[in-house]
């Protein structure tokens, strides 16, 4: 099986699945490779998302690993053939990284979206005015027009993922620091135009919005923003996004303790009517 670089989110469904599988069987890596006659780095890169799987073995090794249900074995066999597709993202020119990509593709498949976000407006969630006055103010040195508008633009489409027929059930949570900074310099057209737009999609019945304001005083969220993506509602597969970093990581360790840091800043945040009122609050203060 060849090697395929570096494994999207797209590829890892499959191989996380897999894994979890073979681990239920009490199999080590070296059974799974000696029933597809292939070599044990083989079966590694399959279950990392480095390797493909077809659609021969992927039976093989569903009978290998006694699953009967063939609900669960379609929704697999899906994984696999989602996993050969290139997200339309990768249509974006080459300003933009791979990682910021592999995010944008992630979170138009994901089923589940839970965003924390400490001192800026999530990208997901940014206006055209405020994702180019942020992206403009963020750049530590001299960035082109062209680069500008193609972030820009990458950052509109993500935004489409929340608009769009079939959305994920999304739930994010603001620093107080993201509404009180005025982007856009001194005049108020930006802010106002950015706010106006998170009251009009937190009305949407899959959006919520909650505040962490400066009273709450502190919270776990204080180490950095991170994104928790989830896939499919039966087969469970979540991503972690460390925006600081730059990297998204399926490794359960991590994402428990953010699922855990979000649980508990979503219970010091104000509710999200509350959070509603702080939204028109601010804009009035504006």
């Amino acid at each position: 099986m060849a090697y395929e670089g570096v494994p999207t989110v797209r590829k890892r469904l499959l191989g996380y699945h897999l894994r979890q599988l073979r681990e239920a069987e009490g199999l080590k890596w070296e059974d799974t490779a000696a029933r597809l006659q292939v070599a044990k780095p083989t079966v590694m890169r399959q279950e990392s998302g480095h390797s493909a799987v077809s659609s021969a073995n992927l039976e093989v090794l569903l009978d290998f690993y006694k699953v009967g249900d063939l609900d669960k074995r379609s929704r697999l066999e899906a994984f696999r053939q989602h996993g050969r597709k290139r997200g339309t993202w990768h249509a974006f020119g080459t300003e933009i990284g791979p990682t910021l990509r592999d995010l944008a593709d992630a979170e138009s498949i994901a089923t589940s979206i839970l965003w924390w976000e400490l001192g800026v407006i999530p990208g997901i969630l940014q206006t055209d005015e405020y994702a180019e006055a942020t992206l403009r103010g963020a750049s530590v040195q001299a960035t082109n027009d062209e680069t500008l508008r193609e972030l820009a633009h990458l950052r509109r489409e993500r935004r489409h993922t929340l608009e769009k027929d079939g959305a994920p059930e999304a739930w994010f949570i603001l620093g107080e620091a993201a509404l009180r900074t005025r982007t856009g310099g001194p005049g108020k057209a930006v802010m106002e135009t950015q706010i106006r737009y998170l009251l009009d999609i937190s009305e949407q019945p899959h959006v919520n919005i909650q505040v962490v304001p400066f009273a709450a005083g502190a919270h776990p969220g204080v180490a950095g923003s991170f994104t928790l993506l989830g896939f499919d509602q039966v087969l469970t597969y979540q991503a972690l996004y460390f925006e600081t970093a730059g990297i998204i990581t399926d490794e359960e360790k991590l994402v428990g303790e953010n699922q855990a840091r979000f649980t508990r800043l979503r219970s010091q945040a104000e509710s999200t009517q509350q959070s509603r009122k702080f939204l028109r609050e601010v804009l009035a203060t504006l």
